[in-house]
């Protein structure tokens, strides 16, 4: 795999988690029920 292809990948993996790390902790506070948030 190419550099710029493995950076890429890595870096929209570690965005996409964030993303869905900080939707599920606001998801939480909301309904704390709730164990995952879904879009």
């Amino acid at each position: 795999m190419h550099d710029a292809v493995l950076f890429i990948y890595i870096f929209f993996q570690v965005t996409l988690y964030a993303t869905l790390s900080f939707r599920d902790n606001n998801y939480k506070k909301k309904n704390p029920h709730r164990c995952f948030a879904f879009p």
